[in-house]
């Protein structure tokens, strides 16, 4: 009769530190020991012997640990079979083995099964909470293996599924540094199969088909090919169906280097690089959604590298009313970052193509520089005839009024201008501006506002008029505006009109048809004379004629069109007096002619009677 008994509590498998299909090394074993009316011994140590033999009682000895020193607590202990100095595990467990415990001396009866511990767990699925590990550089070279060699239907090497919220489907993490690393790399040589396959099945919250990390600043996340040159093939196909959810979703954390969230690659001239659907019918859906936090890096990178075709580097749909087909977020603030990034390769394809509106939105404020504007269009070629910008309605007529190519529009979307069809075979710039005007050197140190009359010195503008070689006006909204001489330099130049449309600072009463003239004070003032009252001399100062009238004495802006005067009212009133002089002179001819033929009448007549006896 045994003085002290033990009771079996449980055989798990610990771990697997060789390759694939390997046998266990150790085995976790833990036992309670009592005495014979069932109280646990007294804490302390124990001497106790472990042998496994091939049969219920008698059989071959497989392994004997020796005798051990164990723990006891609280009558429970535990022990590592075939942890060193005990002798190594060389069993084959495709065959059952029963465990033999000797306690102080006194043997338990009768022998604990092992069975196929660990191949029965490897054989039917892996228990929740196992981990394997280990260095395996032969075979296969995988930790773990999945094969399915079924040849049709929707199969699975790997599958993995999480219910969690937050949980992950598969979570692969490649946690070497650099070289060619992948989180999860999936292969599938099927026209119809799908190299990774995630399924997230919660219908809430922050969820991922496949969550891939690398932190390399070379490696991938996921990195997913399908090697099927034809078919609708996907390197990685990822599918979400809460309307918060991602179908694929990839983060690459690096801060630097050539990074991408996700990067995928299709070679097939039918494929996509990236195919993403996001079939929620409502709430903020991506089709494919990227981010990157580097300033070199990019949200979406998608590389189409057939030379020819209908190709997409990124293709995205999404059927949700507030959805977005392709979405991408460049968060770092600063470098040259792109939310969506296209290249082609095709020299007739598309980086981007677009089928439907185009926006295109940012809040910048600062100089203008390419950098600094909300779009940028370049043509990169150094030849001598590149073509930036191309606009094209499908109507072949000659574009009317009603055809609108640019709109100019303000904050409230009031427009403030266009550039539109003139139902001739051109367009028209449509604008409020009402002038041509060009920058002029300022002459002086002086401010200069619109409105402001200026006399033209050797190509300089000032206030000061008596002298000048040309009297002008500096323009109040110009609708051209020529000699810019640059962002940087414009503060020394005014923007005088040269014809057109602008209000003058006017000084004294006006009426629409006066004749304007600088009012000589050279604070910027005109003065309104009528043509009656218009000399040649004051002609050589007239600058433009006021289009309205006004009865006001003090200084007022006045409508007026400069540049537009074809002739001096006072050479057309020298021209009505010199013909009427001439209407006169010939009177006067015709008067003499008529005395002379009297006088000559009465010559004769004289000459007559002094003839007579």
């Amino acid at each position: 009769m045994c003085t002290r008994c033990l009771v079996l509590v449980g055989v798990l498998l610990f771990t697997i530190t060789t390759a694939f299909a390997e046998i266990p090394q150790m085995i976790s074993y833990q036992g309670k020991v009592t005495d014979a009316a069932g109280t646990p011994v007294a804490d302390g140590s124990y001497s106790m012997q472990f042998r496994i033999y091939d049969a219920v009682s008698a059989g071959t000895l497989k392994w004997d640990s020796g005798a051990q020193s164990v723990t006891v607590v609280g009558g429970i202990f535990s022990v590592l079979l075939g942890e060193s100095p005990q002798p190594v595990f060389t069993l084959d467990f495709s065959q059952d083995y029963w465990l033999e415990i000797t306690v102080g001396g006194d043997l338990q009866s009768p022998r604990v099964r092992l069975g196929s511990v660990g191949y029965a767990y490897m054989a039917s699925g892996l228990v929740a909470g196992t981990e394997v590990s280990g260095a395996v550089t032969t075979g296969t070279s995988a930790a773990v293996k999945g094969t399915n060699t079924a040849t049709l239907d929707v199969t699975y090497g790997v599958m993995g599924q999480s219910s969690s919220t937050a949980g992950r489907g598969v979570y692969g993490v490649a946690t070497a540094t650099s070289g060619f690393a992948y989180g999860v790399a999936g292969e599938s040589a099927s026209t119809a199969g799908l190299g990774v396959y995630g399924w997230a099945t919660a219908t809430s919250g922050t969820t991922y088909g496949v969550a891939g990390q690398s932190t390399s600043t070379a490696g991938y996340g996921v990195y997913g090919i399908a090697f099927a040159p034809w078919g609708l093939t996907y390197g990685v196909a990822g599918e979400s169906f809460s309307t918060a959810g991602r179908g694929v979703y990839g983060v690459a954390t690096a801060t630097s280097g050539s990074t991408y969230g996700g990067r995928f690659e299709s070679s097939s001239t039918g494929g996509r690089g990236v195919y993403g659907i996001a079939t929620a019918g409502s709430g903020a859906t991506y089709g494919v959604y990227g981010g990157s936090s580097s300033n070199d890096g990019h949200g979406v990178y998608g590389g189409a590298f057939a030379p020819s075709g209908a190709t997409y580097g990124v293709a995205g749909e999404s059927f949700s009313t507030g959805g977005r087909g392709v979405y991408g977020v460049a968060a770092a603030s600063s470098g040259t970052t792109y939310g969506v990034y296209g290249e082609c390769g095709s020299p007739n394809g598309f980086g981007g193509y677009f089928s439907g509106r185009l926006r295109a939105e940012a809040s910048i404020s600062a100089a203008g520089t390419p950098d600094h504007h909300v779009a940028l269009i370049h043509n990169a070629s150094t030849g001598t005839s590149p073509d930036v910008l191309a606009l094209r309605v499908g109507y072949t007529g000659d574009p009317g009024f009603a055809i609108n190519y640019i709109t100019f529009f303000k904050g409230d979307d009031t427009a403030v201008g266009a550039i539109e069809g003139d139902g001739a075979g051109g367009v028209t710039f449509l604008s409020g501006g009402g002038d041509y005007a060009e920058y002029l050197p300022r002459r002086d140190e002086e401010t200069l506002e619109p409105g402001d009359v200026v006399g033209v010195f050797e190509g300089e503008v000032t206030k000061r008029t008596e002298g000048a070689s040309q009297v002008m006006v500096v323009s109040t909204r110009p609708i051209v505006l020529g000699n810019n001489p640059g962002e940087d330099k414009t503060e020394g130049y005014a923007r005088v009109a040269f014809i057109g449309q602008v209000e003058v600072k006017v000084r004294g009463p006006v009426e629409a048809g006066d004749l304007l003239m600088p009012s000589g004070l050279g604070d910027g003032t005109a003065v309104a004379v009528s043509g009656e009252e218009m000399s040649a001399a004051h002609f050589r100062q007239v600058f433009g004629q006021a289009w309205e009238g006004s009865g006001d004495s003090g200084v007022k802006r006045i409508r007026a069109a400069v540049g537009l005067l074809q002739h001096d009212p006072s050479v057309a009133r020298l021209e009505a007096e010199n013909r009427a002089l001439r209407e006169t002179v010939e009177a006067i001819r015709v008067a003499n002619t008529d005395m002379q033929t009297s006088i000559e009448a009465l010559r004769e007549r004289i000459s007559t009677l002094e003839e007579s006896p």
